[in-house]
């Protein structure tokens, strides 16, 4: 038998690891975010939206390319934007443990030093005028297109964090609607 590491519990033959974040990660761990993260489809889109942005940004401007990351997550559509040639990325998350763990992707990719992530809520961020964001990321997006707050804090965003013309991504949206007739509904319903 190997010898046993100090952190090795014989009684049930399980490493134990002795974390100050573990609730956070538990938290993460519970999220919604790995269905996001895993669907491919979606971040390719994402991916390509951005890099068009920034593109008819560099054509159409000549100014450095500042992205506000509104509930960044993971850190993705920040770590999207610089790979896709932004010069800096503002990016904010209210959710603590999500803020320690879009910190340290970014940092093991290497991309720190070009995107700063704020602790809180975008309704509770200020900016200075030197960096006033040009384009707009996002994924505030749920199944009903609205629920978790994007148009509150797109409008916000427009009053007090973003330049006049800055770029969306996403740009729009589209919901469809199907109405369904439940019988006997009105019977249940009482």
């Amino acid at each position: 038998m190997p010898p046993l590491d100090d952190d090795f519990d014989e009684d049930d033959g399980h490493k134990v690891i002795e974390d100050d974040l573990f609730d956070y990660y538990q938290d993460v761990a519970r999220s919604s975010f790995d269905d996001m993260l895993h669907d491919d489809e979606r971040n390719q889109l994402f991916f390509q939206a951005i890099q068009k942005s920034i593109k008819k940004l560099r054509q159409t401007m000549n100014e450095k390319i500042f992205v506000l990351d509104i509930g960044t997550g993971t850190g993705l559509l920040s770590m999207m934007s610089i790979i896709s040639g932004a010069d800096k990325v503002i990016a904010c998350e209210q959710s603590m443990p999500m803020v320690s763990c879009a910190k340290n992707i970014i940092n093991l990719n290497g991309m720190a030093d070009r995107i700063q992530i704020f602790p809180k809520h975008s309704t509770s961020l200020t900016l200075d005028d030197q960096d006033v964001p040009n384009l707009l990321v996002a994924e505030l997006l749920d199944t009903e297109l609205i629920g978790e707050g994007c148009l509150y804090a797109y409008s916000d965003a427009i009053k007090r964090l973003v330049k006049p013309n800055t770029m969306f991504v996403p740009a729009k949206g589209r919901i469809w609607i199907q109405l369904k007739i439940i019988p006997n509904f009105r019977k249940h319903r009482d």
